[in-house]
């Protein structure tokens, strides 16, 4: 399974730090909720707090490294270890892979659901580290971008020169007559 360096909630290091107010808190949680998205991107997203501080701060209070220089070519080594809905969902890049361990940057390292699922899609052990979530944000979108329907890319069957029940005079209604 996985390991986390602390045992506390995202919302508990909030209150106890007092990074925002309790009221924003709650604010977050509620918009956070209703637009089914995490907690930490929804602080940053309402401007509670910038995703570089978020990101230090989360660093400090989770004692886990900050991983502020994302190089492409890493990722592009590593990227198809994610499934792509995965990588979309909890907003992860993958950063190191070793034997049956990865290390995967994202913005909330103690949000034990998203490193679950990374741990169940991947068949490895996760090891989280914080990230800049504007960065973070800028790779999953270009390493896993959403599908869109690209009527280019699909192939047309060629239309026939003549309608398919069209054979002349004679026709199959003729003939049942």
């Amino acid at each position: 399974m996985f390991h986390l360096p602390m045992q506390q909630t995202l919302e508990e290091l909030i209150i106890q730090t007092e990074l925002i107010s309790p009221p924003q808190l709650a604010v977050a949680q509620r918009d956070a909720g209703i637009r089914n998205r995490g907690l930490a991107q929804t602080l940053i997203e309402l401007g509670f707090v910038t995703d570089r501080k978020f990101a230090e701060w989360m660093a400090n209070a989770a004692k886990l490294p900050l991983v502020d220089a994302i190089s492409p070519d890493v990722v592009s080594d590593l990227e198809r270890y994610i499934p792509r809905a995965v990588a979309r969902e909890y907003e992860v890049i993958p950063i190191d892979a070793e034997a049956d361990e990865m290390t995967v940057v994202m913005v909330n390292p103690l949000d034990r659901t998203a490193v679950s699922a990374i741990s169940d899609a991947t068949g490895m052990k996760i090891h989280p580290v914080v990230g800049v979530y504007s960065n973070l944000r800028e790779l999953v979108d270009r390493f896993y971008p959403e599908k869109t329907f690209d009527p280019s890319a699909t192939i047309a069957a060629p239309m026939p020169d003549k309608d398919p029940f069209d054979v002349g005079t004679d026709t199959l209604l003729r003939h049942s007559r």
